[in-house]
């Protein structure tokens, strides 16, 4: 019984691609059955992979001698397997006062949030010491072999989630109207975090416990119906269970499902977003009217997914919200609604505008349309670092979010955009990521974008025209990178494609009178 679970469980963590020699799992274990048989696994595994192991223990500050005696408990079977384990106290009271959130909420988020501390702390330090398995014990070294050092393998946080816990979280996300994305329940890997039990019941995980002799430790809070997670497992699942004995089977199949029509779906997502979505001069994002061309579900989360990056989070960003947007852009021009987390939408010529904090420059007056002129004349500058650290990063480079890559996003993340009525033609600069133009040859919204069909390039004084796909080709970029260039597009025409050349309409040259400098890539001066 205990080999059958145990190669159930690496087939599934070989599956999914969860752990790889050289890398660094750090088990949440709780003391409970589930973790500890989550423990036991890593071990047995950790014989067949090569990788360090160690082990965080969440102590919640909720129930008094009993927590700190499971914690106790944790680090004495730790201690007698060699493994490195370590405590870490949170007041989950507190944080739930403090966050208003739910006792049972709070208690997860700063689990998780000490999760990834001891995992950022952990990656620092394999990166700083060459030698990572320097700070394992000689032990577990002997036993995990030299493969296992060094900075070459991934931080995981293991977690351990089963059947019956995806099949409770579907069910619940389906009572609070989830999407799709919710419906697929948790994933078998999402960043750091993997889980190799959601293969296998909870029954199986007890049986194989007492094969093996193993105690584990039961929190009366599990059995209190006052948690929702608790009211589901209790009452709504048995029940099911009487209907059909496969019922949390199939609500899993079901998660599977939904999280393969995802995957889907998040391509389609960044394909529309990459086509529709793109960064004005100002600062704010704008949402081109071709949107509307699309099917209404990818309207729907292509106009999400803006209001997420113009608002720097998803939090009180509900459906309602998103349905206004979509009917704002068959309003008139020069409407504006003020949504959640500060985020304001402008309906503008051609589309709409979101963006954080006032209106003030982003939007059009009299009518008029918002353009490149909303960028401060008279040398002042504009410097676009629009979202924080933590949501992008500064080089417009993909975003990870929520566990899955947005390939095709568009990021303002860093650029500096400068209007200049006074230079010196002498100080044209010819770095790569930042360049001059001519300020008054741009007629329309100035966008930061991918490329799009009918997008051109000037490529002589004489104002002959190229296609973007066929410079591409002539200028030798590798296929494979063509849809993710940013460019800096005035409508069709690509006013300069970023880290390559720019459009010879846009070149400064004597007769110019107002410049708009550019520049990309974090704002490095010597770029």
């Amino acid at each position: 019984m205990g080999e059958r679970l145990l190669q159930k469980i690496f087939l599934y963590i070989e599956e999914n691609e969860m752990i790889a020699a050289g890398d660094l799992v750090l088990a949440g274990v709780s003391g409970g059955a589930d973790s500890m048989c989550l423990l036991m696994a890593l071990l047995a595994y950790r014989k067949r992979v090569p990788f360090v192991l160690r082990v965080v223990h969440v102590e919640h500050g909720i129930r008094g001698g009993e927590s700190l005696a499971d914690a106790a408990y944790v680090e004495r079977f730790c201690t007698a397997r060699g493994v490195s384990c370590e405590v870490v106290h949170v007041d989950a009271v507190g944080g739930a006062k403090e966050r208003g959130l739910s006792l049972e909420e709070a208690a997860r988020v700063l689990r998780y949030e000490a999760f990834e501390r001891c995992a950022a702390r952990a990656e620092t330090d394999r990166t700083a010491q060459a030698d990572g398995a320097a700070d394992e014990t000689a032990d577990q070294t002997a036993r995990v072999g030299r493969a296992a050092d060094g900075a070459a393998g991934h931080v995981r946080i293991a977690v351990a989630h089963h059947r019956e816990d995806q099949a409770e979280t579907v069910l619940w996300q389906m009572i609070r109207g989830s999407d799709v994305r919710g419906l697929g329940g948790m994933r078998p890997k999402r960043g750091r975090i993997i889980r190799p039990l959601l293969a296998v019941c909870r029954d199986e995980i007890e049986d194989f416990l007492r094969a093996e002799g193993v105690c584990w430790r039961e929190d009366a809070t599990n059995a209190l119906t006052d948690y929702t997670r608790n009211r589901i497992r209790h009452e709504v699942v048995p029940v099911l269970a009487q209907m059909n004995a496969q019922a949390a089977c199939h609500l899993c199949e079901t998660a599977e499902r939904m999280q393969e029509t995802e995957d889907f779906l998040r391509e389609q997502t960044d394909r529309a977003y990459g086509i529709y979505v793109g960064c004005r001069a100002d600062g704010a994002l704008f949402l081109a009217e071709g949107l509307l061309r699309e099917h209404s579900l990818l309207q729907r989360r292509v106009v999400y997914e803006a209001l997420c990056m113009a608002c720097t989070t998803s939090r009180d960003i509900g459906a309602h919200h998103v349905k206004l947007i979509v009917e704002l852009f068959s309003r008139q021009v020069g409407r504006v609604l003020h949504l959640p987390g500060g985020c304001c939408a402008g309906r503008v010529y051609g589309g709409v505008t979101l963006s954080a904090g006032k209106t003030r420059g982003v939007f059009p007056t009299e009518g008029g349309e918002a353009d490149i002129q909303a960028v401060p004349a008279g040398g002042c500058e504009t410097d676009l670092q629009t979202f924080p650290a933590g949501g992008c990063g500064t080089d417009f480079q993909a975003l990870p979010a929520q566990g899955y890559a947005k390939a095709a996003r568009i990021l303002p993340g860093q650029v500096r955009m400068e209007v200049l009525t006074q230079f010196d033609l002498t100080e044209i600069s010819k770095k790569k990521y930042t360049k001059w133009f001519d300020y008054d040859k741009i007629k329309d919204n100035v966008q930061i974008r991918r490329r799009r069909g009918g997008d051109y390039l000037v490529i002589d004084g004489a104002g002959h025209r190229q296609k973007l796909s066929r410079y591409m080709v002539n200028a030798k970029i590798p296929r494979e990178e063509r849809d993710n260039l940013l460019l800096l597009a005035d409508g069709a025409h690509v006013m300069w494609v970023i880290g390559y050349r720019i459009s010879d309409e846009y070149e400064v040259d004597k007769n110019t009178t107002t410049v708009l400098k550019v520049q990309v890539s974090g704002g490095k001066e010597d770029e």
